[in-house]
């Protein structure tokens, strides 16, 4: 009731980069370790360009920008170490839903888009680079096998839930005039 308008805005820019802190120790996290995720996330909040950025009053869309692709790479890394089928879907969604929200943030949301997309096709290819001896073997039976294998059906789910969680909600979110 008593805060204003102009006294929000003060604060979103330090919310958002403490917001940061969160993606950030999680990705890091599942490379090096709770120590390595501990240093990555203070030199996150600690960097000169954030700091100059998101200080106090200063209403610029630049955290949005770096906040909500780490999310959508977040969301991403936990879509493909989950072990469930319940979390391989609700990840990959998470992970569209952000991508769909960044369209709304910004009118090049399609470059996290592409970045991720490119990753994820290159997982496959490396998987199939991998299993390539099981492919020389081809026939009907081994390419049913191989296709169960859960390092391809993995990427091909996730690749699945997050082209059709883009799909549906980047045209609710954009403006027209993004869409053109």
């Amino acid at each position: 009731p008593a805060a204003t308008l102009l006294g929000v805005t003060f604060y979103i820019p330090i919310l958002l980069s403490v917001l940061l802190v969160i993606p950030i120790f999680f990705i890091v996290r599942r490379v090096g370790g709770n120590l390595g995720a501990l240093f990555a996330a203070s030199i996150v909040v600690v960097h000169k360009s954030l700091l100059h950025r998101t200080m106090g009053g200063f209403a610029d869309t630049d955290m949005y920008s770096i906040l909500i692709p780490a999310l959508a790479i977040w969301f991403l890394i936990e879509a493909y170490n989950s072990k469930t089928l319940f979390r391989n879907v609700l990840f990959s969604a998470l992970c569209g839903v952000t991508i769909a929200l960044f369209s709304f943030a910004w009118i090049g949301w399609w470059y996290i888009a592409y970045i991720i997309l490119i990753t994820i096709l290159l997982i496959l290819g490396y998987t199939i680079l991998v299993h390539r001896g099981e492919l020389r073997q081809f026939n009907k039976a081994n390419c049913i096998k191989f296709l169960k294998l859960d390092v391809i059906i993995k990427p091909l789910l996730i690749l699945g839930v997050l082209i059709v969680t883009v799909v549906l909600l980047v045209p609710i979110f954009s403006t027209p005039r993004d869409l053109q």
